[in-house]
Parts: C-alpha cells; sequence; structure tokens
C-alpha cells in the first residue's frame, strides 16, 4: 500500500535526522568536558540507547523499502537487531529513571556520609540492560522481528510506563516543594527555568511512551484475535496489525528525535553549547590560568605547567591544592621551595581563586547549585544547634514553646546520656537575628555524652573555646566555601572552621554505634593519656528534621590545625605496601620522570620511603612518639579497630611566620622569639633535625573502621584478583595490622 511505503520513507527520514541529533550530543559530551557532571553523563547514556534504537529502526526500514522482509527474518541480523533494539529500550528506560532519581538523590544525600560511584551505576545500567535483551530472546516470535508484537513486550512496557509516571511525578513535585521552601532569589529566576524544563520532559516522554505502549498493545491483542480464529478465513486482521504496528513505530522513532530536541533545552546543556560553538562574554580574571612556574623555577629544568583552578575541594588534611609539573631526581628541593613560592602569591590570588571558584560554580547544573545552596543552610543550622548547646551550658536557656530540651537515660551512666534540643528556626533567628529567615521549620539535635566530652574538651591542651571556634559570623565564609566541597573520597562531609582548630564529619550509622559502644574506654583513654596521637573526638551528635532526613556528626580536633600555605608536604601512613603510592614514575627509562601532582597533597607510604626515609627529629623525640604509638594503638586493637592512618604533616613554620611578622617587626631576634613562642604553643610539634624550620606535625587519623566481613572479603579478594597470597594490602585484622603498623613506624623513626 502506498502509504504504508510512505510510512517507511517518513521512518527513514526520522532515522536520519535522529542519528545526527544522538552523534551531535555524543560529540558536544566528549568535546565540553563540564558536561561530563551528572545529568551530563546520564545524557550521553541516554544519547547511545537512542542511537541504538534509531539503527533498529534505519535498517528495518532499508529492509521493508527492499521487499526484503522475509529473507531478513531468516538472517542472523534481525536477532541483533532484535536484540539491539531490546537493549536500547530498556537503556533509555534505565537512564531515564536514573535522571530523574539523581535530582533526588543529590538532595537527599547533601550532607550523609555515602559515596556515589556514578561509574559504578553506568556498568550496571548497560549490564542489565544486556541481560534483559538477551532474556527477551525466549519470548522472540519468528513471525515478527521486532518487539511492538513480542509476547510479553506490552505487559513489561506497560509495567515500565506506570513505574515512570509514578517516579516523574514524585520527583517533580519533591523538587518542586524543596525549592519554593529553600531557595533564595538569586536561584529563582535558574529553578524557574528548570522545573519548566523537567516538567515539558516530562510531558513528552509521557506522550510518547504512552502513544507507543497503545499502539503496540492494540497490535498484541489483534494478533491474539486472528490466532483464535485462525480457522475461519473471514476473519483477518492483518492489515490492521500491520497499521498499529507501524504507527509504534513513528511513535517510537520520535522518541529519539523529540526527546534530545528537548534536552538540549537544559539551561545546563544549552548554557555549555552555546558558549563551546558561539562563544559568550565571561568576566576578564587577571590570571585566569595561574602559572605557579614563575620565578623561582625559571632556571630550573622543570617543564613550566598551568593550571585551571575548576574544582578546588576540600577535606580532611587537603584543603587547598595546586597542581605543578615535577622531575623526580630534584623534586625534594623543589617541593621545598615552592613553600616561600606559594605563601608568597597567596595574598595576591586568593581572590582570584574565589572569583574563578565561583564562576565556575555558576555554570554547575542547577540542581548542584540549589544543593550547594541547601547544604549552606544546613551547616548554619548545625553549627547553631551546636552553639545553642554551648550557650545552654554557661546560661541554662529557658524552655520555651520555640526551644525545649530533654534528657534522656539520666538514671544511667553519663556515658550512655543523651541530651534532645527541639528546636523551631524562629528561636535560631531570635538567638543570631540576621543569619536566619522567619521559616515554620523545626529541628532536633541529639547530643551524646555530653558531660563526658565537656570534661575532654577543658582537659585538652588546647584549651578549646567553642562557641568562638563555631561562631556563625566568623565562619560565614568558610561556610560559603565549604558548602561547594564534594566531600573526602569515601563520601564522608567535612566542615572546618573558621580558626582550623576543630572540624566536623558526617558518619555512618555504624561508627556512631561503635562509638557510643566504646565511650566510656575511648574516655579512660584520652583522660590518662593526655599526649595521645589519636585525634581527639569533642562530641558526637545527630541532627533530624532537615530536608535530607537523619544526619550523624563528630566534632573533632584537627590536627592539621595549620594554614596550607605553611605545609609542604603530608603524608598518609599505614605500613602497608600495595596501592601505597602517587608518585608512581609514568617513565622507566633513563630520562626524567614527569609527573603531574597536587601539593599539599596526600602522599602515601611508598612516597615517604622515597622522598623522607624517615623522620628526621631527636632520638628522644622518636622514643616518646614510638611509646605513645604502641599505647594507643594497643587500645585500638582492643576496641577491635583497624585501617587507622598516621598522619604526618612536614611545616614550615620559621618561614611561614616569618613573612608575616617582617612588615611590622624589624628585629630579626625579636621576630624568632615569637616563632619559638608560637611552636611551643603547639601539641605533637615536633622540630627537624636536618632542615632548619621544619617542623613534623603527627597523629592518627580515620581510626573508627572494624574488621568486618567486609574488610575480610576486600583482603581475599584482592590477593586472588593478583594471585598473591602474601599481598600486602590494607585491609588486615586488627592484631596483623597494629604488628605492621608498629614495624613501620620503628623504621621510620
Amino acid at each position: 500500500m502506498i502509504y504504508v511505503k510512505l510510512t517507511f520513507w517518513i521512518v527513514l527520514a526520522f532515522s536520519i535526522i535522529g542519528i545526527l541529533l544522538s552523534l551531535f550530543y555524543i560529540y558536544t559530551f566528549i568535546k565540553i568536558r563540564k558536561l561530563h557532571k551528572s545529568p551530563g553523563d546520564i545524557y550521553f547514556g541516554m544519547c547511545l540507547g537512542e542511537l541504538i534504537m534509531i539503527l533498529h529502526y534505519l535498517i528495518e526500514s532499508i529492509v521493508l523499502l527492499m521487499d526484503d522482509y522475509q529473507n531478513y527474518q531468516k538472517k542472523p541480523l534481525c536477532i541483533i537487531n532484535l536484540v539491539g533494539f531490546t537493549f536500547s529500550v530498556v537503556l533509555i528506560y534505565a537512564y531515564t529513571i536514573q535522571l530523574y532519581m539523581h535530582m533526588v538523590v543529590r538532595l537527599m544525600f547533601t550532607l550523609q556520609a555515602k559515596k556515589i560511584n556514578k561509574w559504578q551505576g553506568h556498568v550496571a545500567t548497560f549490564l542489565i540492560s544486556m541481560l534483559y535483551a538477551i532474556i527477551s530472546l525466549i519470548s522472540f516470535q519468528e513471525s515478527h522481528c521486532g518487539v511492538s508484537l513480542s509476547a510479553s513486550a506490552p505487559f513489561t512496557f506497560i509495567i515500565l510506563l506506570l513505574s515512570f509516571f509514578t517516579i516523574a511525578i514524585t520527583v517533580r513535585q519533591y523538587i518542586k516543594r524543596e525549592f519554593a521552601q529553600n531557595s533564595n532569589n538569586k536561584l529563582k529566576k535558574q529553578g524557574s527555568d528548570f522545573i519548566y524544563y523537567i516538567t515539558k520532559l516530562f510531558i513528552a516522554q509521557s506522550i510518547l511512551m504512552t502513544s507507543f505502549i497503545t499502539f503496540a498493545m492494540a497490535a498484541y491483542i489483534l494478533k491474539l484475535i486472528d490466532r483464535k480464529f485462525n480457522e475461519c478465513p473471514t476473519i483477518s486482521n492483518e492489515s490492521s496489525i500491520r497499521i498499529l504496528g507501524l504507527f509504534a513505530q513513528i511513535s517510537a522513532i520520535l522518541y529519539p528525535i523529540v526527546i534530545p530536541l528537548i534536552r538540549l533545552t537544559d539551561p545546563f546543556v544549552f548554557k555549555h553549547i552555546r558558549k563551546h560553538f558561539f562563544g559568550t562574554r565571561q568576566p576578564q580574571f587577571e590570571g585566569s590560568y595561574i602559572s605557579l612556574m614563575e620565578n623561582p623555577f625559571q632556571e630550573s629544568s622543570i617543564p613550566q605547567k598551568k593550571i585551571s583552578l575548576d574544582g578546588l575541594s576540600q577535606s580532611l588534611i587537603e584543603q587547598n591544592s595546586f597542581q605543578i609539573s615535577y622531575d623526580e631526581p630534584i623534586l625534594k628541593k623543589k617541593l621545598s621551595s615552592q613553600s616561600e613560592f606559594q605563601r608568597s602569591k597567596t595574598s595576591n590570588s586568593n581572590e582570584k581563586f574565589k572569583q574563578i571558584t565561583q564562576q565556575n560554580k555558576q555554570e554547575d547544573p542547577f540542581i548542584h547549585q540549589f544543593t550547594n545552596e541547601l547544604k549552606r543552610d544546613i551547616i548554619k543550622r548545625i553549627l547553631a544547634l551546636i552553639l545553642i548547646q554551648e550557650k545552654d551550658k554557661i546560661t541554662e536557656i529557658n524552655q520555651q514553646q520555640y526551644f525545649k530540651k530533654i534528657i534522656r537515660n539520666q538514671a544511667k551512666q553519663e556515658y550512655y546520656e543523651q541530651v534532645v534540643f527541639n528546636v523551631h528556626q524562629l528561636f535560631l533567628k531570635e538567638i543570631f537575628e540576621e543569619q536566619f529567615e522567619n521559616q515554620n521549620k523545626k529541628f532536633t539535635m541529639i547530643s551524646y555524652a555530653p558531660v563526658i566530652f565537656d570534661i575532654l574538651i577543658n582537659e585538652d591542651y588546647d584549651k578549646l573555646d567553642i562557641l568562638n571556634c563555631l561562631d556563625l559570623e566568623a565562619n560565614q565564609e568558610h561556610i560559603r566555601e565549604c558548602a561547594q566541597t564534594t566531600g573526602g573520597k569515601s563520601g564522608e562531609f567535612f566542615f572546618f572552621n573558621h580558626n582550623n582548630k576543630l572540624l566536623l564529619k558526617t558518619i555512618t550509622m555504624t561508627e556512631l554505634n561503635n562509638l557510643t559502644e566504646i565511650l566510656e574506654q575511648y574516655f579512660w583513654h584520652c583522660t590518662q593519656n593526655p599526649n595521645t596521637l589519636i585525634a581527639k573526638i569533642l562530641g558526637i551528635y545527630t541532627f533530624e528534621g532537615f530536608e535530607i532526613g537523619r544526619i550523624s556528626m563528630i566534632l573533632m580536633k584537627n590536627i592539621g590545625k595549620i594554614n596550607s600555605s605553611a605545609i609542604t608536604r603530608i603524608f598518609d601512613l599505614k605500613g602497608s605496601s600495595y596501592k601505597r603510592e602517587v608518585l608512581k614514575p609514568i617513565k622507566q627509562s633513563g630520562e626524567l620522570n614527569n609527573q603531574i601532582i597536587t601539593i599539599p597533597k596526600q602522599l602515601k607510604d611508598i612516597d615517604f620511603l622515597k622522598l623522607e626515609k624517615q623522620i628526621n627529629i631527636s632520638p628522644q623525640c622518636c622514643t616518646t612518639i614510638y611509646e605513645q604509638l604502641e599505647i594507643d594503638t594497643l587500645f585500638l586493637q582492643q576496641l577491635g579497630f583497624m585501617d587507622y592512618s598516621f598522619c604526618l604533616m612536614l611545616v614550615d613554620w620559621l618561614n611561614y611566620y616569618a613573612s608575616q611578622l617582617q612588615d611590622d617587626i624589624q628585629d630579626q631576634v625579636l621576630i624568632d622569639k615569637i616563632i619559638n613562642q608560637k611552636i611551643a604553643k603547639l601539641q605533637h610539634c615536633y622540630p627537624s633535625t636536618i632542615q632548619k624550620g621544619i617542623y613534623y606535625h603527627m597523629g592518627i587519623i580515620d581510626y573508627l573502621q572494624k574488621y568486618n566481613l567486609k574488610k575480610m572479603t576486600e583482603k581475599y579478594s584482592k590477593r586472588f584478583m593478583k594471585l598473591d597470597s602474601n599481598l600486602d594490602t590494607s585491609s588486615q585484622n586488627p592484631q596483623e595490622y597494629r604488628k605492621r603498623f608498629l614495624l613501620f613506624m620503628k623504621k621510620i623513626l
């Protein structure tokens, strides 16, 4: 029939258009690195699925136009095409659901100690889609090479369609509600555009998917009728089945054309595509790309390297990063030189860093910007709730409608006491004035064993003033910067206060339970060992009522309470050798090995043995440190903890303080005296015996991991994959871990 041939030509034309659209986005994804951020990577996965689907229709339309359909059904290409089509449909559906869930996950896990590995998600999506496509061959009907007439596909697609409606509508309403409740004027326009975009995307997806399912289901029902009355030659729906199948094809072929066109209107995607192909006028920052290889290194043979400041992040002991190119044989000398150079540039470039970083953040997807804004508000509330507890200790706050305090387990020992603060945001507004808006929100903070931690704070070497350290006004800039970070490698969220003496860190429920169980032992260890190297915990909290659900955090002393410009190197030492090297040479020849590293970057065991070989301090200090390590690691072993690290920082205090004091004081003797007084107040700070002005700071961190089934599996799976039963992995039982750790420390002390 003529209209059938016309339909095939339409499908062919649409297929070509769809292929061009898919290839265009794949090209832009490869060329524009900022599109690699979610949801750009999800769009890329959807484009791959759409490309495979379009190729299916392209092949089928060509075969039908050539009137070779009967022979085509007998060829392997038909089976491959069917599997490819089924794979593409499931892949597109999976990424569509992933797109909507991504928005919710970004909001729900804003501060929670979870690390989402998106590449694992991509691999799992592809494997599941391919597995389903292969299994679908079981229901393949030989008379038709297409899913629209498969025995089970229509019912499967109906279930998928209903689940899509449920998820998409729920996500849209959730984001709309959260945005209405938590957004500020800066994001109002972007938020409205984004909600309009996802509404438009949802409507288009719904219409096309419903049309495809409706036509395919109708064709399937007519096919069943034909089978039932196959003995009656007067009843035949073959023509209707073919027409419905063609309409289903047109609905399906329109999907990879209409949806990519709408997807290009995503404000995030559109902004970067327009910028890449047409260019946009950007604010000019002097030195947008800052070369770290200026005067101090111009005479060296080190190749000069410029870096972009996109993606600066913050973590426990890695707060400001700069990339340099180095030659390994002279690395030691240049790293020391860089410390002084870095300080001289810090005051001039800090503002540039902030401007460039802020510009980069403004180019993030809206959901990322909204998450950062939400994160900033949550951090402020957390600090405010802790401050309220501290204020209540000094002068008891009168309970009222907007503030209530409940003490749990009061009859039992103080180790198990919990103080619950129920606070309304109107109370926060009353206490902290302009820091909070008048909103109808209620929050709960559970403070674990506050009396115990008060004692630890009061007996601490540094005599910390929590009210000053967590002051909201003093921490404003740090809150803003911290809200733009992505957290630690394991998914923890860190907040460093304005004077760098304290940090807040998210913990998992498992870690929370571990801590509350060992509080009594922990308290006695800290009080009986005032010089313990274990990084001290000064508070344990759980927060409820936030937009992202329940959060547990610990307040800790920051052993790296040092200005980053004073740090020359940081080492994370475990005593292990497997994957404990960062500065691995690229070239194995006799030429100089060039590699990009980050300074100050967390280096590891093998790096330490190559660069430092040992800790160069007095024998008396070595003995004191080792004896304390024996005590601390025995304590951790008895509690079943392992996988802890010895954090070692090399700090150039002499040049750091000298550069600060020389503008005001000209007397070098007085400068030296002031420097010595400042350093004398620092705990676990030891002078180097071979480098004047260099000091070692140290402590045990990351000690809340128990040796469980997961760690045991990690140990043996790595040995199995490497076919080495003696592989020195980090994961060991507490006894073996301590033994290896102390052997390594004895070697380097």
